[in-house]
């Protein structure tokens, strides 16, 4: 994503997601791999074919609040990923985005066979500090909130000191 486009919605997003990473870390790097591997570096739902370390590959949430264990990762593009999945569930999205039934079966089989192949080990997180990590979220984007609502009014504020002063002259 570009630097100076990032909306207040994607904002948003991104600080619930760093701050549930504290209760449930992402995979780490080795672990990805088997994620680049299983995906044969393309998109999970297009298709396009990705390269490691460039900005145009990223990991997609299937279910956007249902955690960074493997089985819930997939490898997207950008433009999948953050332009036009968004929350919208996984299933109905790869079935819009599909260019043909072949193509859809193809690419639902490749992540539900991911998804068997690493489910959630729910022993492994810690269920007080996941519901922590979601009340310090509703705390942070309601003072992102605030803070946004108080800077837009000092911008239209401002917006309108400009005007009379520019119809004054």
């Amino acid at each position: 994503m570009a630097a100076g486009k990032i909306s207040p919605s994607q904002a948003k997003n991104f600080i619930a997601r760093s701050l549930r990473a504290v209760a449930d870390p992402h995979p780490s790097g080795t672990t990805l791999q088997k994620l680049w591997k299983h995906f044969d570096s393309q998109c999970a739902y297009c298709g396009l074919e990705l390269r490691p370390g460039l900005e145009q590959a990223s990991y997609d949430h299937l279910v956007p609040a249902g955690g960074n264990h493997l089985g819930n990762i997939v490898l997207a593009c950008g433009r999948c990923n953050e332009y036009e999945k968004l929350n919208t569930d996984w299933d109905t999205f790869l079935r819009r985005k599909a260019a043909t039934p072949e193509s859809y079966r193809e690419r639902h089989s490749r992540i539900v066979e991911w998804q068997k192949l690493h489910k959630r080990d729910h022993s492994q997180v810690n269920q007080v500090l996941l519901e922590e990590a979601e009340d310090c979220i509703q705390r942070a984007v309601r003072s992102f909130e605030r803070e946004l609502c108080k800077l837009r009014a000092a911008k239209d504020k401002a917006s309108a000191v400009r005007r009379r002063n520019n119809q004054a002259t």
